[in-house]
């Protein structure tokens, strides 16, 4: 790792401050950047040309997180990355980071005689990606930050991304709010992985991370399962209805080989094929290099189906079906964000991608876990009730009943009510009650027996569909006569 050394003096370690290095002039221009308001060190870096020097208030904590211990290294230097270091100067509108080369030794080795070689943004790792994450973002804001990544994206875009590549740049992505790069690797995660669970990485870790919120991974998944189930697997038995039709002469040898060639196509074992990913399936040989062989006397729509058309196009299609995730249908689909009715009206009217950074004729965020219009709006409109019942509450400090609206003081005072004895005692009351009307009932001379309820009830029910079977009959013998009669007729005019 590169590494810039800034000199220091063992005594200014006790009054925790770092002394600036000798300058040639001695009093050069010094501005003041405030890190950490808590901080307890200065930490100064003098430029020679122009004469300028830059403080840093940082406090000991952050400053010991992002360096190496001072007992680790030979002299009295404390080496700082180069990429935070020039992240942070220029994040903040400072002068360029190669301002401040001629002052102090570069190098990529512990060595301080070697060539200076100042590092890119093109250059910079997955790792350093992520220190700038846990010494920059805790101090500044990201807005700051998202045409450094906008570069950053620009020269790894260029090169081929591996499936590691797009785990760790994932969160990235999101957090500096980059369109471009959220919708090509989401894409690239849909079409490129396995069997695995769905996570992004950290390279400083090694770990898999989860720090997006559970609708983003769902969205994903089931976007991932919608290609494998009916762009490929239907697509592919869909053929089947249209084989042997009536212009065909080869009785079902058709459906045959084309049933053969599916097995051939997809007769890799289940454990194998879970480990595959979509662009695995549809790079596989059966579906690259499609072979059924149409039998004679076939007709000339089986025989395109079985040279392979339409197994082209379900590659096609699968691969081109879903074009990524758009960041601003995900933000604005969020807890609390303002445009949030309008996006699921715009979605009612299929105006898609109005208000988004990539424009785009669908609805990329199609499997939300809040529904379809409908449902949303009946969402908002709960939330909004909440909101009211929070505000109306903080401001009466009273509480307002849901179904009366009729409010009653909260006085924290108050003994509370015991849901649970109450209930008790409910349920007793309610069951001597019923115990009561049921000795009333059982000696009530009047009342009358069960077999004579139920024989009142058979008799009332028998005459019921007597008088029913009755109708029903003679209907039928009054369309039986209308019918011999009609076709007297018939036979009268005919023979007349």
């Amino acid at each position: 790792m590169c590494t810039v050394s800034l000199p220091i003096h063992t005594a200014s370690l006790k009054p925790h401050y770092f002394t600036p290095p000798s300058h040639p002039n001695p009093n050069p221009t010094t501005h003041e950047r405030i890190i950490d308001s808590s901080g307890d060190f200065h930490l100064q870096v003098t430029s020679t040309n122009p004469p300028t020097s830059i403080a840093f208030i940082i406090s000991l904590g952050a400053f010991s997180k992002n360096t190496v211990p001072t007992n680790s290294t030979p002299t009295s230097s404390i080496p700082l990355p180069i990429p935070s270091f020039s992240t942070i100067s220029t994040s903040s509108h400072w002068k360029p980071f190669s301002e401040f080369c001629t002052a102090f030794p570069i190098s990529p080795s512990p060595n301080p005689t070697s060539t200076p070689t100042p590092k890119t943004s093109d250059q910079l790792s997955f790792s350093t990606l992520y220190h700038i994450f846990g010494l920059s973002i805790q101090y500044f804001k990201i807005e700051d930050l998202e045409p450094w990544f906008t570069n950053f994206w620009s020269s790894r875009q260029q090169n081929a991304i591996s499936t590691y590549d797009m785990k760790v740049l994932l969160y990235p992505a999101y957090i500096f709010r980059h369109a471009e790069a959220f919708a090509r690797i989401t894409k690239s995660l849909v079409l490129e992985w396995r069997s695995d669970e769905m996570h992004g990485a950290n390279p400083l870790t090694g770990r898999a991370e989860f720090r997006f919120e559970h609708r983003i991974w769902k969205q994903l998944v089931r976007i991932e399962t919608r290609i494998l189930e009916r762009e490929i697997t239907n697509n592919l038995l869909d053929p089947l209805d249209h084989l042997c039709n009536d212009s065909c002469e080869t009785s079902g040898n058709c459906m045959v080989a084309y049933n053969k060639s599916l097995r051939e196509c997809l007769g890799t074992p289940s454990i194998v094929r879970r480990n595959c990913s979509i662009r695995d399936r549809l790079e596989s040989g059966g579906i690259r290099i499609w072979k059924c062989t149409p039998p004679l006397q076939a007709s000339d729509d089986c025989s395109a189906i079985l040279c392979g058309k339409p197994v082209a196009k379900i590659k096609k299609r699968a691969l081109h079906f879903w074009e990524g995730m758009c960041i601003e249908c995900v933000l604005r689909t969020s807890w609390g964000h303002p445009l949030q009715e309008q996006f699921w009206e715009d979605g009612r009217r299929k105006r898609y991608g109005t208000l988004c950074p990539m424009p785009h004729n669908y609805q990329t965020w199609k499997y939300s876990y809040m529904g379809p219009f409908e449902l949303i709006s009946h969402h908002v409109a709960e939330q909004k009730e909440r909101e009211k019942h929070q505000e109306r509450t903080k401001k009466h400090g009273m509480k307002f009943s849901g179904q009366s609206g009729f409010p009653h003081a909260s006085n924290s005072n108050s003994p509370k009510k015991s849901h649970r004895r109450s209930s008790i005692a409910e349920w007793t009351s309610k069951n001597e009650a019923v115990k009561m009307k049921e000795i009333e009932t059982s000696t009530d001379p009047n009342r009358p027996g069960t077999q004579e309820i139920t024989r009142s009830f058979n008799t009332s029910k028998i005459a019921e569909w007597t008088a029913r079977n009755l109708a029903n009959q003679a209907r039928i013998k009054e369309d039986e006569a209308e019918a011999e009669a009609k076709a007297e007729e018939e036979a009268e005019a005919a023979a007349g």
